[in-house]
């Protein structure tokens, strides 16, 4: 079977090359002159972005030291870009494409996995603390996890579980199985960043949840997953009792 991933390559290089060839007609002065110089930037941005669509494809060593080089590419990349067009207008294709290669490396830093659940309504079972302290210890948890209470009722499609290892790299597929072990009824996917979970009250006064990404949203409600794993150490996020629930579900828009 042909690869795929060689062929898009083969594809972007040669649109890219293409480009450079048209880029080399455009006159050396004026914008069309900030344009040409451009070029080998644009290029570069393309291909980090390219890249980071590929990265969890790289062995989980390599991860990390990627996310970095990619950092420091884009950085060098988008400041040569701002040299050229200092005192002009930046086009607004150019300024997408830094934003587009900016939002890639985000993305590629902060990819997790979320398990749902399929079952709707779906009651979250008990983990034992001990479990958890168990992954820490056989699959070396870097990262954090986050959960939701044991008990509480949640509708299909609202994550109880967040799972990020350091720098966003995939997590050990021998953990994501030990997790969706712990919660049955639950399918596990990768995500660009946590969806955090708020419980609140409508007009009504009937209880309602619903999903917020990323997580720097901070909604009017009660965040209901708890970080129960801290840079590979465990934490005691469950002392107070749980609460179960009945909510209706609401996703706010993205």
């Amino acid at each position: 079977m042909a690869d795929t991933r060689a062929q898009t390559w083969s594809a972007l290089l040669a649109g890219w090359t293409d480009f450079a060839r048209s880029a080399a007609a455009l006159p050396k002065s004026g914008d069309a002159g900030l344009l040409r110089r451009s070029v080998p930037a644009i290029i570069g941005l393309q291909a980090l972005t390219h890249a980071m669509r590929e990265i969890d494809t790289l062995p989980s060593a390599e991860y990390a030291p990627g996310v970095d080089r990619a950092s420091i590419g884009v950085r060098t990349l988008v400041q040569e870009l701002h040299a050229i067009w200092r005192g002009e207008p930046m086009p607004d294709a150019l300024a997408e494409i830094i934003a587009d290669a900016r939002d890639h490396l985000d993305i590629a830093s902060s990819s997790g996995v979320e398990f749902v659940p399929v079952d709707d309504p779906y009651q979250v079972p008990a983990i034992d603390p001990s479990l958890i302290e168990r992954w820490i210890r056989d699959y070396t948890i870097d990262g954090e996890l986050w959960l939701a209470p044991a008990s509480l009722v949640l509708r299909a499609s609202l994550p109880v579980c967040f799972l990020k290892e350091p720098s966003g790299r995939p997590p050990a597929a021998a953990l994501l199985g030990a997790i969706a072990d712990a919660l049955p009824g639950c399918l596990w996917r990768r995500v660009p960043r946590m969806r955090q979970v708020y419980q609140t009250l409508d007009a009504s006064g009937a209880v309602k949840s619903f999903v917020v990404k990323p997580m720097n949203e901070l909604p009017v409600g009660r965040p209901l997953l708890r970080q129960v794993v801290a840079r590979g150490s465990a934490i005691d996020a469950f002392g107070s009792p749980s609460v179960t629930v009945a909510p209706a579900s609401q996703h706010a828009p993205d």
